[in-house]
């Protein structure tokens, strides 16, 4: 029954992210379980849009829910040739236990796994240094 109701509830987050996108929205939060991401979108200094992920996090943290909610964002992306992009920052999410994080190294090699680049040559904003602005499935 919980494996059916997560399918159900991963396959409505691509409909969360179709309306978000081709519709006048400025943001979207996609909740899966006790996970969550806030997305909006962003335009690159050279024009193209992507979706940028601001927050992403889990509530019950150890889960799985907030990988397998990234997972399906990054597969969206995929899918529909949409580029993603953030800031790896340790110090942005406020909800984050401070005592069991990752450090800001470990978190920019996690994206860099996931597929994610550093591209700073596409950021349009004065961004803390320390935290990369990062895109994946972009040239």
């Amino acid at each position: 029954m919980i494996t059916k109701l997560n399918n159900f509830l991963l396959e409505s987050i691509e409909t969360e992210i179709k309306n978000f996108l081709y519709y006048d929205k400025e943001t979207v939060i996609i909740k899966f379980n006790s996970a969550r991401a806030e997305l909006s979108k962003e335009q690159f200094n050279d024009g193209e849009m992507s979706i940028y992920i601001s927050e992403i996090y889990d509530d019950n943290k150890g889960s799985g829910n907030a990988g397998l909610l990234m997972d399906k964002i990054m597969k969206f992306s995929d899918e529909h040739n949409v580029p993603l992009s953030l800031r790896a920052s340790i110090n942005n999410n406020i909800r984050t236990d401070k005592s069991n994080i990752l450090s800001q190294e470990q978190l920019i090699r996690t994206y860099q796994r996931m597929g994610f680049r550093i591209a700073e040559e596409l950021n349009n904003f004065e961004t803390d240094p320390t935290a990369p602005f990062m895109v994946y499935n972009y040239l």
